[in-house]
C-alpha cells in the first residue's frame, strides 16, 4: 500500500518539462600564500561571483540539503565513479601516508579499523568515498533484480544471492564498469547514478511494479522488490546522461517529488547550486577534483561506527558552508582543497585553515576574500 501511495507521489506537483545540460566547469586559480596570514578587516558585502556549477549539482534539490536553514544533515558526496575503480586497492605512497596503511576499498576495515590519512584535509573526502563505495556494496545487493545488473554497471559482482539481508558485492575492476558518478545525499537517503546503461537496467527490472508518470514518457518509477519492496528507485532518460535515483534509506512519500522536479526541470524547485553560500564556495573550487563533498550550511560529515571522528569542521567558527575535494593519481600524487564560505560575516581566515588542515609538507596555495577563504595543498612521492 505505502508503495501505490509512493508511486503516485512522484507525479505531484509536477507540471511542465524543460531540458537539463551539462554546465561548463570553469575554476578559479587559487592565490600563492605560502605563509599563513591574518585575514583583513571585513569588507562591505559582495554577491557571489557568477559561476556554473558542475552539472550534477544541478540533480541535487535545495530543499532536501536545507538551504534556507542549518541541520547537520545537509550534506553530499560526489565520486567520479572510473576515478574510484581505478585506484580502489592503490597503495597511497604520497608524503607522510607512505609510512600508513590504508586504501578506498570498501569492506576491508578502511574505516572500521584502519585510522584515518594523517592529513586532515584527507578525511572528510576519503572517508565519504568509502561510505559511497559501501552503500554500493552492501545496500545495493539487496535489492533483487536491480542489485546484480547495477552492482555490475559500477564495477563490482555478487558475492552471494542478491535480494537477501546479507547480499553483498566485491570489486571486479573498472573495465566492466558504466555508472559515470555516483552522488548521494544524507537526508532523505537517496543516490543518483549517472551515465549509466538505461536499457539493461529496464531489462533488469521487467518484472518490478512501475509506472510512468503522464506527461512524463522518459522517466519510469519502479518498487524495489522483495526485501526492498518499502524503497523506490526511478531511471531518467532526460538529463544530459541516463540517470537512477534509487532510495538507499527509507523516506517519507512526498519527499520524492523533489528530485523528480530536479531530474525533469518540471515545478519550481531550485537545486542547491542557488544557495549563496554555495555560490560563494564554487568561486573558489577546483571542480574538476574526483571526489567533491559539500557540507551546507552547517551541514557536518558523520562517520559513525568508524575510526574516522565527525568531519574536522566542527573546530572552525564562522562558516556557513564548506567544500572538500580530493584527487589521488596512482598512489603517488595528491591533491586535496577545502573551501569555507559565510555570507553575512568573515570566512575563516587562512590561519584559522592552516592550523585545522595545514601540512608541513607539501606544496600549499591558500586565497582569502571575507566571504570565502580556501587552502588546496599538493603531495607527491
Amino acid at each position: 500500500m505505502r508503495r501505490r501511495r509512493y508511486l503516485q507521489a512522484a507525479a505531484l506537483g509536477a507540471s511542465g518539462l524543460a531540458g537539463c545540460n551539462a554546465l561548463d566547469q570553469g575554476t578559479e586559480t587559487p592565490t600563492d600564500t605560502r605563509t599563513p596570514t591574518v585575514s583583513p578587516t571585513a569588507t562591505p558585502r559582495d554577491e557571489a561571483p557568477a559561476v556554473d556549477p558542475p552539472a550534477y549539482m544541478e540533480l541535487l534539490p535545495k530543499p532536501h540539503l536545507k538551504g534556507t536553514e542549518e541541520t547537520s544533515d545537509a550534506t553530499f558526496v560526489r565520486v567520479d565513479w572510473d576515478w574510484y575503480l581505478s585506484h580502489y586497492d592503490s597503495e597511497m605512497r604520497f608524503g607522510a601516508t607512505s609510512e600508513e596503511d590504508w586504501t578506498l576499498e570498501a569492506n576491508a576495515g578502511n574505516l572500521n579499523d584502519t585510522p584515518p590519512p594523517t592529513y586532515r584535509l584527507l578525511h572528510t573526502p576519503v572517508g565519504s568515498t568509502i561510505q559511497v563505495a559501501g552503500v554500493i556494496a552492501n545496500v545495493i545487493p539487496k535489492f533483487p533484480n536491480l542489485g546484480p545488473e547495477l552492482v555490475r554497471q559500477c564495477g563490482l559482482e555478487m558475492v552471494n544471492e542478491s535480494g537477501q539481508e546479507g547480499s553483498r558485492a566485491g570489486y571486479t575492476s573498472n573495465q566492466t564498469a558504466e555508472v559515470a558518478e555516483i552522488v548521494s545525499y544524507a537526508k532523505p537517503g537517496y543516490t543518483f547514478f549517472i551515465g549509466l546503461n538505461a536499457d539493461s537496467l529496464k531489462n533488469a527490472l521487467s518484472g518490478n511494479d512501475k509506472r510512468t508518470p503522464e506527461g512524463y514518457p522518459d522517466i519510469t518509477f519502479y518498487a524495489g522488490g522483495g526485501r526492498m519492496s518499502g524503497r523506490l528507485l526511478f531511471i531518467s532518460e532526460g538529463w544530459e546522461k541516463p540517470v537512477l535515483l534509487v532510495e538507499t534509506a527509507d523516506t517519507n512519500d512526498e519527499e520524492v517529488t523533489v528530485p523528480f522536479e530536479r531530474v525533469t526541470g518540471a515545478g519550481s524547485t531550485e537545486s542547491v547550486s542557488s544557495v549563496e553560500s554555495v555560490k560563494w564556495c564554487l568561486s573558489e573550487f577546483v571542480q574538476d577534483l574526483p571526489v567533491q563533498v559539500g557540507q551546507i550550511n552547517g551541514g557536518r560529515s558523520k562517520f559513525p561506527n568508524s575510526t574516522y571522528v565527525q568531519s574536522p569542521i566542527r573546530s572552525l567558527k564562522n562558516y556557513d558552508t564548506v567544500f572538500t575535494g580530493l584527487d589521488i593519481q596512482n598512489g603517488i600524487n595528491a591533491t586535496a582543497q577545502v573551501v569555507t564560505s559565510n555570507v553575512e560575516g568573515n570566512a575563516p581566515t587562512i590561519e584559522e585553515l592552516m592550523d585545522l588542515y595545514g601540512s608541513n609538507d607539501g606544496q600549499v596555495q591558500t586565497g582569502y576574500r571575507p566571504s570565502v577563504s580556501h587552502l588546496l595543498n599538493r603531495w607527491s612521492r
